[in-house]
């Protein structure tokens, strides 16, 4: 038979959650593969790394996320909960870089100001790296981030066709 359930009640405290048991996945196994390694400035360099996240969701609303389907509601952990994360990961693992997959790291200007303050006023050194959309960065912004180990950005353009970007409900200029 088949049954269909209720939609899962979200978790809204985000911070209540435990930090994931690397232990239990192995995670030290995993070093010796590509997918779980970062490559230094130098390209002879390896670097040990690992993803997390520190939203859910997104606050945008184009028609081709599966957030319109599924997660319609943005929730974020607290940055001083990331740093816990961080510090975590750095002492247990000796992780040099992490991937945050959140979908929308820069959503607010102000989250990611607070974070790359947060890393830079502690004695955390590492790289790091996200995805965001174009309209939410600016100069400054992406300095500081600079500053704040970032070495990598992603960011979803999707078209170059303004009509595309429209129809996606994209609310982004091809400019």
């Amino acid at each position: 038979n088949i049954h269909n359930n209720p939609p899962a009640t979200l978790i809204e405290d985000l911070d209540a959650l435990p930090f994931p048991d690397w232990d239990i996945a192995g995670l030290t196994e995993y070093f010796t593969y590509s997918a779980f390694s970062h490559k230094g400035e130098n390209a002879n360099t390896i670097r040990r790394r690992v993803d997390t996240t520190t939203t859910r969701g997104c606050p945008h609303h184009c028609s081709f996320c599966s957030n319109v389907f599924s997660r319609k509601k943005l929730r974020a952990r607290s940055i001083s909960n990331v740093i816990s994360e961080i510090k975590l990961l750095i002492e247990k693992y000796n992780i040099e870089t992490v991937d945050f997959l959140d979908e929308n790291f820069c959503f607010s200007k102000r989250r990611v100001i607070e974070f790359c303050d947060a890393l830079l006023n502690s004695d955390i050194r590492i790289s790091w790296g996200t995805a965001a959309r174009v309209d939410d960065v600016d100069r400054n912004l992406l300095e500081l981030m600079k500053k704040a180990g970032c070495t990598f950005l992603l960011f979803g353009f999707e078209s170059g066709s303004q009509s595309i970007l429209d129809s996606m409900n994209k609310r982004t200029t091809i400019e």
